[in-house]
């Protein structure tokens, strides 16, 4: 269940065929044909996303965008990140071209100015979004971007819908906000209501358990700790920052770590102490801005991740 890399194994296999050839094959030219062959193999198996991915999470530089695989070019995305160019190129990577569910946890620009790439030459049915529409501007024009004909739902606890998948049945329930009015302290830093609003989706697939929850922090974690328990994969709240409620991530337990996060980001994330909360859970964490776009294979509560950069030994992990 933790983290195994393939990389000496990779690259133990890579010298083996490379000797086996330099042996077995007769003639120079023979040679640099066969090793050219093996090469575009190689770059075959470690192409991203690969075939049999479930759950993605694009390289949106400083924001957030995941997409759920349904199967037939259709997924469920989870926010739009800051770039529409980002989102719209990762989106094609992922072949997807329907998108029956879109979620955008919260109107804060990294997390929903790339809409417009999402749906780029893509039909988006419903459009679930958070009971808070500030900022006002942001949300007034992503309204804007989505057109009068979106399918727009105010999501609010208890908000639940099963979709099919290729895999199985996927069943989506909305753990945050409620409709009652809260006035949460704000934290120093980058604490505000607008985070506290974000949706909280707990999504559960034949294969794999997910929980994301945007930029969510302590105040409203805390409100919800006792609706949670373990999961596999955790798209980390906040992009990894400080403010995480410690027993709130010791509930979630997750296998696996996602942090959607900028290279070089001013705001610090993520934070030294979530990520030594993670490992201390022995979570297996992936980050955006070391890995690039990151994809999820599952089977059976079992994981196989494949990233988007390095060489290709390093770009297939057990998970």
């Amino acid at each position: 269940m933790l983290q195994i890399t393939t990389g000496v194994i990779g690259f133990c296999f890579t010298l083996g065929a490379v000797i086996a050839i330099f042996f077995l094959v007769k003639g120079r030219k023979s040679f640099l044909i066969a090793l050219f062959l093996l090469v575009i193999t190689l770059t075959w198996i470690g192409r991203w996303p690969g075939n049999d991915w479930q759950v993605a999470n694009c390289n949106v530089g400083q924001g957030d965008s995941m997409v759920i695989n349904l199967g037939e070019s259709g997924a469920i995305v989870i926010d739009a990140g800051p770039d529409s160019s980002l989102v719209d190129r990762c989106l094609s990577q992922l072949g997807i071209k329907h998108i029956p569910l879109l979620i955008l946890t919260h109107f804060h620009a990294d997390h929903v100015e790339g809409v417009a790439g999402i749906i780029h030459r893509r039909d988006v049915g419903q459009v679930w979004v958070s009971n808070n529409a500030e900022p006002v501007f942001e949300s007034t024009h992503i309204r804007q971007v989505l057109g009068i004909r979106a399918h727009i739902v105010i999501a609010e606890r208890g908000l639940s819908t099963t979709m099919k998948s290729n895999r199985g049945n996927i069943s989506l329930k909305i753990l945050w906000p409620d409709s009652a009015e809260h006035s949460f302290d704000l934290l120093p830093g980058d604490g505000s209501a607008i985070n506290n609003s974000s949706l909280a989706l707990l999504l559960n697939a034949p294969d794999f358990s997910l929980f994301v929850a945007g930029d969510l922090e302590p105040p409203a974690q805390q409100q919800i700790i006792d609706s949670v328990g373990k999961v596999d994969i955790y798209k980390v709240s906040h992009h990894g920052s400080k403010y995480q409620d410690v027993g709130f991530t010791e509930r979630l337990a997750p296998t696996l770590s996602i942090i959607s996060v900028g290279a070089g980001n001013s705001y610090g994330h993520p934070a030294p102490q979530t990520l030594a909360l993670l490992a201390r859970l022995r979570s297996t964490i992936y980050r955006t801005d070391i890995s690039g776009a990151i994809a999820v294979t599952a089977h059976e509560h079992h994981f196989k991740v494949r990233t988007s950069t390095g060489a290709w030994w390093q770009k297939v992990r057990l998970g």
